[in-house]
């Protein structure tokens, strides 16, 4: 899971997680230290919630949390919350980073799709 911006501009215990999309490489590369922290936010289109925290408008996922804990682990803080609300857009294609480059999921096809198609198909 592509994660972005761990923290939230908010003050209360709420954060959020958000996945990428395929089409936003430009953002993820801004949060991983393309772009400062100051103007990171510039990328990408960005609401906020009723509890005061950002969170990306269009990404493949959103999942809003209540912060129950927060672990310091070397230069991080690993932040373990209860799921409270999840946003989730079709279609479903994330993005992946992997390797040291980004690279995306392809969907596969439906049963139904491989029994009304006219040539043979092989699955994994």
């Amino acid at each position: 899971m592509t994660f972005l911006g761990a923290k939230s501009r908010s003050t209360t215990d709420s954060r959020r997680a958000t996945e990428s999309r395929r089409d936003q490489i430009e953002l993820s590369s801004a949060f991983s230290g393309a772009a400062s922290a100051e103007s990171r936010f510039g990328f990408g289109s960005w609401l906020t919630s009723a509890e005061g925290v950002l969170y990306l408008a269009n990404a493949q996922v959103n999942i809003f949390c209540r912060k129950v804990a927060a672990v310091p682990y070397g230069t991080h803080t690993i932040f373990i919350g209860e799921a409270e609300g999840v946003n989730v857009h079709d279609p479903i294609e994330p993005l992946i980073y992997q390797d040291a480059k980004y690279c995306f999921s392809v969907a596969g096809e439906t049963k139904a799709q491989a029994a009304a198609s006219p040539q043979p198909r092989a699955f994994n």
